[in-house]
């Protein structure tokens, strides 16, 4: 019995399929696999003539399935198209390679040149907060950390500004013997509250529990032989303890009042208008809650009759 030809418009879809398929892939070994399971349905001649070509290489197998003159050009150009993919492949896996190896070297050298290079020296002058004062310094809960020679500065402040490169100096002269540090008064209002600053700069010398203030000349040397004992020749005095919570409220509300206290001073007229306007203004607004409440009451009851005359 002859075998039943593969019907034109499957031999096209065919050609369609696999040339697609080689041209962009670029691998015959998947189509090949891909073979067996076309997306189309074929006849049972048409699985015989498959069947028949299965046996043959996927170049002479697609040739025959392509039936056609150009076949085998189109299937060559595939196999090109293939190569071409494949040299694209593994040149950009040798570039791939060669920019991670560069890559890790720089890292490697980043590495060594980072280990190498010194350390940056912490700052000789400690700057001190609200918030790392009593931290650092431990200066009424024991004072583990050593002695501090601390000062209370303004930046605004002519004298701390003039003396800020001695106030350096000294620093790194009593490195690693006793500590220098300066606090920021006006952004840390609390410590300098506590410590009760009011001018500067104000220099103190914190030792066992005690402070004891610098009156002298603001010069390196003889700032350092204060720091070196001549503290122990000053009147010292209790270093007071970290404000509370309460003492800092408390703080705040008298320095309001002060302030509202000043306004009645210099502006009498204007401070009682607005007094008045605005006990004025309470008492009308508990008038209007006072009557809708009434109003409110009104109508319960109101509706309450009602109901019960409906009932009787």
């Amino acid at each position: 019995m002859p075998q039943a030809k593969t019907p034109t418009a499957v031999l096209s879809l065919a050609n369609v399929f696999f040339s697609t398929f080689i041209a962009v892939s670029g691998d015959v070994y998947i189509s090949d696999l891909l073979f067996t399971s076309l997306p189309f349905p074929l006849t049972t001649g048409c699985c015989s003539q498959l069947a028949s070509l299965a046996s043959q290489p996927p170049c002479h197998r697609l040739c025959a399935m392509l039936g056609s003159a150009n076949g085998a050009a189109i299937v060559s150009s595939a196999m090109k198209k293939m190569q071409v993919c494949r040299q694209n492949r593994r040149q950009r896996r040798s570039a791939t390679c060669l920019a991670a190896g560069v890559g890790f070297l720089a890292l490697i050298a980043l590495s060594v040149f980072a280990a190498a290079a010194p350390a940056t020296p912490p700052p000789a002058v400690k700057e001190l907060t609200d918030a790392t004062f009593e931290h650092d310094t431990q200066a009424s809960t024991g004072a583990t950390t050593g002695h501090w020679f601390v000062k209370f500065y303004a930046p605004w402040c002519g004298h701390c500004k003039a003396m800020a490169n001695a106030w350096e100096d000294l620093a790194k002269a009593l490195s690693g013997k006793i500590n220098v540090a300066k606090l920021d008064a006006t952004s840390n209002s609390i410590t300098a509250k506590r410590f009760k600053i009011q001018g500067f700069p104000t220099l103190y010398y914190l030792a066992n529990g005690k402070m004891y203030e610098y009156r002298g000349e603001r010069s390196v040397e003889k700032l350092k032989a204060f720091a070196e004992g001549g503290w122990k020749s000053v009147e010292g005095e209790t270093i007071p303890s970290p404000l509370t919570t309460f003492d800092v409220l408390k703080d705040e509300l008298i320095s309001a009042f002060l302030q509202l206290q000043g306004i009645v001073y210099h502006a009498p007229l204007p401070f009682f208008l607005l007094f008045f306007i605005g006990m004025f203004s309470g008492i009308l607004l508990m008038c209007l809650c006072s009557l809708c409440s009434s109003k409110k009451e009104q109508k319960r009851s109101a509706v309450a009759s009602r109901s019960v005359k409906k009932k009787d």
